[in-house]
Formats: structure tokens, C-alpha cells, sequence
């Protein structure tokens, strides 16, 4: 089908869908340029003609309506009728326009000359905007969008893309250089042609070049330049390897990176600009042959002619620019580029009386910048070894002395360890959040227990999480001062309803009635035992325990109650397993330890929730060494001849000489509880048997289990 009737069909369908104008005038676009590559193949008048204005020389035409006027502003026209032979189309003949190149834009909206809009697809990328402009085209940031990343797209000049034997070693020496991959190069990613165009595509480098690093700051230090010279370097040796010379080294063709890394730009793709373009600073044309280049970084033998180029006089180019770097200009000057070449071609170098620079950098330096190309380094690795033995032991990569691999072994670990340590602090960050949310929430749902009345499920929460805490830390703080303040409220709910039951047992001492005092003692509900309330309840189990003892004969009940309660307590240490058996006496319903030994502690201690009180009094004088323990995983209580303690808090002695501490069964495991001199002391007990130890000598130590409830309190007070 003709791109005529093609047009025709195009328009038909569009105007039936009835699509965004910008959509048509892009798709009209995209027939007139066609036509017009159809009639430059053929090289014959086709059936229709494209005009252009001179105001627009590179302004596409597209088809308005099919009343065939022209639109107003536009910059060319395209002739729907053929020609007669020998008579130009008149711009005004039937003319219909477009208004943009593959966009919408209006007249007032195009950008200059050769510019493409931004969002403008071509061959699968999308224009962003521009970057630069060049001698031989422009190039824009785009977006390679198969792979969805941003990339530099280059196009030529349409006065290169029109000469065939341009384009072909064009695409030659893209295809070389998009062989190479490199760190220190800038990858070439495709080439190719589209829509009239011809491009490459490259890696984007987010950076700026040396020359905008010399406009900032005029010079680098020599070091600081040297190092980027040796990036430079490994890519040109990398690079001569492959039998690719870049031809035209010099700051601007130099990024730099955020992090400092250098990269070559357009390497094996300037060598192709052989001064299509008179008019271009950057390109010349001699009597000797054809040249490219930049003047004040160019090698004397490629001035006389750019074929007689070789590595060598990248390596020269490279001199020229660290020259710049270090002295802040370049080594030679003129006010034309040919006074420019003349100068590098017979002028000595000269050295800037004030640039501080060290003889051997400057021998370097000097000896690239050779105007004989055979005494200069013969290729860049030469160059590149002169260089290392140049720099200081830290800088150099390769072969590094030992003091240095000690060093770089050193700061390796250290880094390393700096690593480590900054993974584990964020690990550790991250778990104290945690376990400061969990602990705001465990004592919220704790305080909505003690609100609810339910005391002893709110204590043995913080039982519980006080476990996991570490003692000083803020949160072991306030999970003790919870403790508190919630055993004082059980107190003062408890303690009213207690005072009752004493007055009862009391009178029912009094008169002999030791049963009825058991009795109530047995009926006061669990709920009520908050500490003080379970010490008062325990100090009433005594005074009935020594009132039944007084006079067991005129009190026949009495005695049979207080030997039902001995057995029961005798019983319960019958469980303990302990070695030697001789080692635990057992005497109206108490425990005497003698000599040395261990055993479990009897499960009914630690039977079902709730909290058993364990009392411990010396019988005899302990010796120094002397001492009996409970112990699971480290965490213990210990009592000597001079004090007791509960994972290491002193617990006070009671005044009938004993001390107590309580084993408090909650759903999640053991914890052993006293009564501290600040306030109770709380012992969270890892999972297993807790065990007890013994080295007693002559002395003995009489363990009495007290009173014992379903819920307990934080420990006997």
C-alpha cells in the first residue's frame, strides 16, 4: 500500500475511533515521514511531495483535514496532488500541516531546531529531555522502557545520519564499544535507526565531568588528581587491549561520580567526527588528511593527521589533562586552535611557577605529554606501572607492600566489625522497641486486672515479664514500683475483710473453740490474701497453732487438729528426694536439714498456682562456710550464718529470727518472692526442678512450710 492511501486509511479509521488529537497528529507524523524516506530511496518524484519552508528546515509535516487548508505558523506542507514535471509544489497548493513532531505541541510550544520533545518514543525510548548538545547531535536523558531504567541517549546529527558511509562506520564503532564493559568506562547499550534518526544508547552516569569539577574549583590537588589519572588509566589499558582508541581524551569526556569513581564517556565513537562541521570548536580539517579532537589536549601527530592516531596519543591526551587538573589550565594556549596545535607541535612544556607540585608527579606528567610519540610509556599498562610505583603504599591496588596489606588487612576487619556492630545495633534497636511495646502492654492489661479486683493475676503478670528484665533498667524499675503499688491496693481492699476473721478466730480461742478458729482461718477466700493480709492470716495460724499445743490434754480437738496439720506437712516433705535420705529429718511437721546433701524440692511446694511460704531458722551456731540454697540455671536464694539473699538483694531476718521467702506457682513457671527492705524482691526461675544444697556442718536448719493459697501475693512479709 502507497503511504498515500495509507494516510487516507489512517484517517478514515481515526476519525471513525474519533482518538486524542495528539495521538492522530503523531500517527500522520509518522506517514509523512515515511513518504519521505520512500522518496529519497527511490530517488524519483513519488506521488507526493514534501515541501519545507526554509524558516523550518527540520519541521515534519503531517495531513489536516480533507478541506485541504493550510494550518497558519507551520514550517512545512505536504502536496496531495502529483506534480506536473518541472514544476515545484507551492507551499500553498492544497498544503496540509502538522503541529509537532510525534507530540501535540503548537507552534508557540516547539522546542529549537533539531531539539525532540520531551515524551517523544523512539524505538523503545522515551525522551526525558536534553542533556548537551555536540558537534555531532544531542543528547538526552531517556528511559530505556523494556528494562525500565534511565539511560543517556545520543543522536546524531542529520548531517551525519544522510551520509551512508558515516553511518556505516558509525555503527562499526558502536558495536566495538558496546563489546566493552569496564568500571571505569561508560557502557555503550545499543545503536541502531528510527524514525529518520540515527542513535546510540548509554549508560547514564549520575555525575559531572572534570571540566565542571575545574570550573568549581580551578585545580586538584596533585594526589587527589593522580588517583583519578590512575582510574583513566585502567580503562584505556582495558580498552588499547581491545584494539579501541578513544581519540579524544580530555575533561569533558571524564564524569565523575558521587563516590569518585571516573568514567570514560564515549569511547571508540568520537573518532568517527571528521569535521563534518567547520563551524565546530571542537573539530578541524587539515591539508594532511582529516583530524578530530580537542586542540588543547590533542597529541601533536594527530594534529598533522588524525590516521597516524594510536594509543599513544590517548595516552598524550591524558597528560594533557592532568596537566589542567594539577596547574589549573592547559599545557598549551593559543587564540585559534591552529595556534593552539602549532604550540604543542614546537613550544617546551612549562610548569606554572606557582603550582606546588612534586618532581616525580611532574617527570610523569612531563613524560606523557612527549611530543615524540616514541618517548612516551608505549602503551597505557606502561603507563599505568610508572604510576603506581608513583603514588604512596596506600594508594597503590596492585602488589601492595606489606606494611600496606597489614594496613588494608586492618582497616578490612575493622570495617568489618563496624559492620557487624552497626547490624547488631540496629537488631538491638529494633528488639528494645519490642520489648517495650510488650511491656507497656503487659502492664496496662495488668493494671486492668488490679481494677477488676483481680490482684493476683495482676501481680503474677509482672512476675512474669519482670523475668525478661535486666535489674537497674528502667523498665525493671517501673515493673517493681507496678509490684508495689498493686500489692498496696490488694492490701487495702484485703485488709478490712481480714480484721474480721481475727476478731473471729480470737474469740473463738478464748472460749476453747479451737475447731471453729481452724474453720474460719480455712474459709477466708483466696482473693483476700494480699501480702500484709496473708502475713496477719499466717501470724493467726500460729497463735492458733500455739494455743492448741498449750493444753493438748484438757483440749483433745485441738491436739487432733494440730497433729492433722503436722501430718499434712510431714507428708509433703516425704516427697523430697533427697541424698543422702539421712540428710533430712522430719519433726512435728517440720524439716531439719544436718550435715550435707541436696534434693529436689517436694512437688507439692510447687504444685497448683498459687504461693507456699517457706520459713528457715538456724538451729545451733553456723561456722563460716555454712550455708543452704535453693537453685535452678544460677538463679537462687542463699542463707548463711550472717543474712540471706534472693538473686543477690539482701532479704531481712524476721523477728522470731527466721526468714522467709514464698514459691509462687503462676501459669508460666516458678518465681521465688521476699520481702526486701525497699519493698518485695521477686526471683523469675528459669524452666527445670529447683534444687536445694546443703553444707550445714555441726549446725541444722529447720525449713516450716507456712500458710498456702490457690492465688498468692508477691511474698511473705
Amino acid at each position: 500500500m502507497h503511504a498515500d492511501q495509507l494516510k487516507l486509511l489512517l484517517r478514515s479509521r481515526a476519525e471513525a475511533l474519533a482518538p486524542d488529537t495528539a495521538v492522530l497528529d503523531r500517527a500522520l507524523a509518522r506517514c509523512a515521514r515515511m513518504n519521505l524516506r520512500q522518496s529519497a530511496a527511490s530517488g524519483r518524484q513519488g506521488t507526493s511531495t514534501l515541501a519545507t519552508l526554509p524558516s523550518q528546515p527540520s519541521a515534519v509535516a503531517a495531513i489536516t483535514p480533507a478541506s485541504g487548508t493550510a494550518i497558519a505558523g507551520t514550517a512545512a506542507t505536504i502536496v496531495s496532488q502529483p506534480p506536473t514535471p518541472g514544476h515545484t509544489p507551492q507551499a500553498a497548493v492544497q498544503s496540509v500541516t502538522v503541529q509537532s513532531l510525534a507530540t501535540a505541541a503548537t507552534a508557540s510550544e516547539r522546542l529549537p531546531h533539531g531539539q525532540l520533545v520531551p515524551g517523544t518514543i523512539i524505538a523503545g525510548y522515551r525522551i526525558e529531555g536534553l542533556l548537551g548538545k555536540g558537534g555531532m547531535g544531542s543528547v538526552y536523558r531517556a528511559t530505556q522502557l523494556s528494562m525500565n531504567r534511565p539511560i543517556a541517549f545520543k543522536v546524531l546529527s542529520p548531517r551525519f545520519a544522510d551520509d551512508p558511509t558515516f553511518v556505516g562506520r558509525f555503527r562499526r564503532e558502536a558495536r566495538a564499544a558496546g563489546r566493552l564493559h569496564h568500571p571505569n568506562l561508560v557502557t555503550v547499550h545499543d545503536s541502531g535507526e528510527a524514525d529518520g534518526l540515527v542513535f546510540f544508547s548509554m549508560e547514564l552516569v549520575e555525575g559531572r565531568s572534570l571540566k565542571a569539577v575545574l570550573k568549581e574549583r580551578g585545580s586538584l590537588p596533585a594526589d587527589e588528581a593522580l588517583r583519578l589519572a590512575r582510574q583513566a588509566l585502567d580503562a584505556l589499558a582495558y580498552a588499547h587491549g581491545k584494539g579501541v582508541v578513544h581519540r579524544d581524551i580530555k575533561p569533558d569526556n571524564l564524569m565523575l561520580t558521587a563516590n569518585g569513581q571516573l568514567k570514560i564517556a564515549d569511547l571508540g565513537l568520537s573518532r568517527i567526527d571528521e569535521g563534518k562541521d567547520a563551524g565546530s570548536s571542537d573539530l578541524f580539517q587539515t591539508s594532511a588528511g582529516s583530524f578530530m579532537g580537542t586542540p588543547h589536549y590533542m597529541a601533536p601527530e594527530q594534529g598533522r593527521d588524525a590516521h597516524t592516531a594510536d594509543q599513544r596519543s590517548d595516552l598524550y591526551a591524558l597528560g594533557a589533562t592532568l596537566y589542567h587538573l594539577v596547574c589549573g589550565r592547559p599545557p598549551f594556549n593559543g587564540t585559534t586552535p591552529m595556534e593552539v596545535l602549532i604550540a604543542a607541535q614546537s613550544q617546551p612544556l612549562a610548569w606554572p611557577p606557582e603550582t606546588p607540585l612534586p618532581a616525580p608527579a611532574r617527570d610523569f606528567i612531563s613524560r606523557l605529554l612527549e611530543k615524540d610519540p616514541a618517548q612516551r610509556p608505549q602503551d597505557a599498562q606502561t603507563a599505568l606501572n610508572s604510576l603506581d610505583r608513583l603514588l604512596t603504599p596506600r594508594e597503590v591496588p596492585q602488589q601492595p607492600a606489606p606494611r600496606r596489606s597489614w594496613r588494608r588487612r586492618l582497616a578490612s576487619v575493622a570495617a568489618i566489625v563496624v559492620s557487624v556492630l552497626l547490624i547488631l545495633g540496629v537488631f538491638a534497636y529494633v528488639a528494645e522497641k519490642g520489648r517495650q511495646r510488650t511491656w507497656e502492654e503487659t502492664l496496662a492489661t495488668a493494671q486492668s486486672d488490679a481494677g477488676d479486683k483481680r490482684f493476683a493475676e495482676a501481680l503474677d503478670r509482672l512476675h512474669r515479664a519482670r523475668m525478661q528484665m535486666r535489674d537497674g533498667s528502667p523498665r525493671a524499675t517501673a515493673c517493681d514500683g507496678a509490684v508495689t503499688a498493686i500489692s498496696r491496693a490488694w492490701d487495702a481492699w484485703a485488709l478490712p475483710q481480714v480484721v474480721s476473721v481475727e476478731r473471729s478466730v480470737r474469740e473463738h480461742l478464748a472460749a476453747g473453740r479451737h475447731g471453729e478458729a481452724l474453720a474460719s482461718l480455712r474459709k477466708v477466700p483466696e482473693s483476700w490474701r494480699s501480702p500484709e493480709a496473708d502475713r496477719r492470716l499466717e501470724a493467726l495460724q500460729r497463735e492458733w497453732e500455739e494455743s492448741a499445743a498449750r493444753d493438748p490434754e484438757r483440749k483433745p480437738e485441738a491436739k487432733g487438729l494440730l497433729d492433722e496439720l503436722h501430718d499434712r506437712r510431714t507428708e509433703i516433705w516425704r516427697k523430697a528426694r533427697v541424698e543422702p535420705p539421712e540428710a533430712l529429718q522430719l519433726r512435728g511437721g517440720a524439716a531439719i536439714f544436718t550435715g550435707s546433701g541436696s534434693g529436689r524440692l517436694p512437688p507439692p511446694v510447687m504444685g497448683n498456682l498459687g504461693l507456699t511460704t517457706l520459713r528457715l531458722l538456724w538451729r545451733g551456731t553456723p561456722q563460716p562456710g555454712a550455708q543452704w540454697r535453693i537453685e535452678v540455671g544460677g538463679a537462687a536464694f542463699v542463707l548463711r550464718g550472717d543474712g540471706a539473699s534472693l538473686g543477690g538483694t539482701p532479704v531481712p531476718r524476721g523477728d522470731d529470727g527466721s526468714y522467709a521467702i514464698g514459691v509462687l506457682r503462676g501459669p508460666n513457671g516458678l518465681a521465688l518472692l521476699a520481702r526486701g527492705r525497699d519493698g518485695p524482691i521477686t526471683l523469675p526461675l528459669p524452666p527445670g526442678e529447683p534444687l536445694m544444697t546443703w553444707t550445714l556442718g555441726a549446725c541444722e536448719v529447720e525449713a516450716v512450710l507456712g500458710g498456702r493459697g490457690q492465688r498468692g501475693g508477691p511474698g511473705p512479709r
